[in-house]
Order: structure tokens, then C-alpha cells, then sequence
């Protein structure tokens, strides 16, 4: 009962604050943190299980591409269609990439998801009669259950898609796959010897990840009415880490709405200075705080 009253006070707050933004770039902008915030969400399921995904951007351009393909090459282009077959090919590419990966742990599953990623933006650019190659795909219309749709729709979908991201992490919290989230970052050795594989925890957490930064890519393709390969670029992918980061410092719960704030924030301030010298001041600074957090912490221990 709790988990549905807190998704449906952040509903009525979004939707407030969609309904109050002054002009239509404010509300695109409300519209863009719901959609972004469930990508954080994504890479924050992750963080839990100390898993940091610098390849992450690769679920968010697999659900953007799936919407896209969709309409480029059979000519759909409702909302719904888009966003539930992102959701499957989401859980398909988690899952692939979660049995790769569930034996590497630290820099090495950093990079090996790293290198995914950009195998992934290499075939994205490459094919271009499939893909568009750098270009994309350029979705100018879209229908929401078969009827004309526009960013009012958009934001509906999206407001009702954060809500339930909200009330999912609300019981994930709660559930045994967040402890052994805890077990993965913590202790493999106890898990194993509570009978729990760290290699089935890791799959199990990257499905639930890659889903949620699937669904985000295709609203941000119905959204801003464009598909991009640099989705999967590792400096997208090290924008939405941060976003998580520091999304970890302020709530577990409530964490990855404002880590999208903090994201976008980056995303602003990249598009108009270099993109590479954002991404790595960005960094810095949670590692900073992290170190700082840790010296408090011994202090006070």
C-alpha cells in the first residue's frame, strides 16, 4: 500500500509540474528527465551490486534502435508497440550480456561492457541501410494506441512509466535480489555459502537494468523524434554512471530521480563546452565526494 501512495504522489507531482512549466522547452524538459530517469534507475540497480557499467548506454540505444527499426523498415510508429518491444529486446540484450559478463567483477566487467558497447556503436554506424548509420533514424510522427500522439502524450506514457519505476524500486528494496545486490558488493563468499550464485544474481540484476534503460531509450526516440548511435557512445554511457552516482549519495529510494536531474544537468553543460572535459570533471567531483564521505565515516568510527 505504501509502495502505490508514493507512486502516485510523484505522479500527481510530475504531472504538476508538466501542467505548471512555463512554455513548451520547459515542458520538454520535464518530459526528457521522466523519460532519463529511467535509465538511471537502470544503472543504479547495478551500482547496488557495485557494479559500475561504463557500456551502459547500450540497453538505452537498444530500446531507442527497436522503436526506430520499427518504424523505419514496417512503418509502425505507435508508442506502445515501440515501447513494449524495447522492454523485450531490453530483458533479450540484458540477458545475453548478463551470462557474458557474470563472472567478472571490477575494472574487468567495466570494461567488458565497455567494449559491448562500442562493438555495438561500431555496427550501428557501419550499416547504414539497416541502421541509418550515423545519422539514425528520424521518427517525425508517432501514434499512442492508434491514435495521433504528441508530446502531451508522451508525457502521460512517461509519467505513468517513472510512477511504476518508483513503485518497483519501492518493493525491490524490500526483496531478496536487493540483498543479494548487497551480498554481490559485499561478500560473494557468504552468498555462496547461503547457496545463492553471484553468477544468477548478476544476470537477474542486468535484465531488470537493461530493461529499464531499453524503455527509457525508446521514449527519448519518440521524444526528441530522432534514434542516434551515440546512445551507445561511452561518454553517454559515462554521463548516465554519474547521474547514478550521485543519485547514491542522496537516497537509495528516491536516489535516481535526482540522478537524472544531475544528468541532464551534465547533458546541458556538454552542449556547450567539450563533451570529454564535462564527462571528466563530472567524475571527479563523485569521486571527491566519495572521499569525502569515507574520511567522515572513519571519523566518526
Amino acid at each position: 500500500m505504501r509502495d502505490g501512495y508514493k507512486a502516485l504522489l510523484f505522479l500527481a507531482a510530475y504531472g504538476l509540474a508538466y501542467i505548471l512549466a512555463p512554455g513548451a522547452y520547459l515542458r520538454y524538459e520535464v518530459v526528457y528527465f521522466g523519460a532519463v530517469s529511467l535509465a538511471v534507475l537502470g544503472v543504479t540497480k547495478l551500482l547496488d551490486a557495485g557494479l559500475v557499467n561504463f557500456g551502459y548506454g547500450m540497453y538505452v540505444a537498444a530500446g531507442a534502435y527497436a522503436a526506430g527499426l520499427l518504424y523505419k523498415h514496417l512503418g509502425v510508429s505507435d508508442v506502445a508497440a515501440g515501447v513494449a518491444l524495447a522492454a523485450a529486446a531490453g530483458a533479450a540484450f540484458g540477458y545475453a550480456v548478463g551470462k557474458a559478463t557474470a563472472r567478472f567483477r571490477g575494472i574487468f566487467y567495466a570494461l567488458l561492457n565497455l567494449s559491448v558497447s562500442m562493438v555495438l556503436y561500431g555496427v550501428l554506424v557501419k550499416f547504414y541501410t539497416v541502421t541509418g548509420g550515423s545519422d539514425g533514424i528520424t521518427i517525425p510522427t508517432y501514434l499512442l494506441f492508434g491514435f495521433p500522439a504528441g508530446t502531451d502524450a508522451i508525457a502521460g506514457l512517461t509519467a505513468a512509466l517513472a510512477a511504476t519505476g518508483l513503485y518497483m524500486r519501492s518493493r525491490y528494496l524490500r526483496s531478496a535480489l536487493y540483498y543479494n545486490a548487497l551480498g554481490l558488493r559485499e561478500n560473494e563468499l557468504r552468498m555462496r555459502a547461503l547457496a545463492v550464485s553471484p553468477e544468477a544474481a548478476v544476470v537477474k540484476l542486468t535484465v531488470f537494468s537493461a530493461v529499464f534503460g531499453s524503455v527509457s531509450g525508446a521514449l527519448l526516440a519518440y521524444l526528441t523524434n530522432h534514434v542516434s548511435p551515440d546512445l551507445s557512445f561511452w561518454s553517454e554511457s559515462s554521463i548516465m554512471v554519474i547521474g547514478g552516482l550521485a543519485g547514491g549519495f542522496i537516497s537509495p529510494m528516491y536516489g535516481f530521480l535526482a540522478g537524472a536531474l544531475v544528468l541532464r544537468i551534465l547533458d546541458i553543460l556538454a552542449s556547450y563546452y567539450v563533451y570529454e572535459l564535462v564527462v571528466g570533471v563530472g567524475l571527479m567531483l563523485i569521486f571527491a565526494l566519495a572521499l569525502a564521505r569515507s574520511y567522515v565515516g572513519g571519523a566518526r568510527g
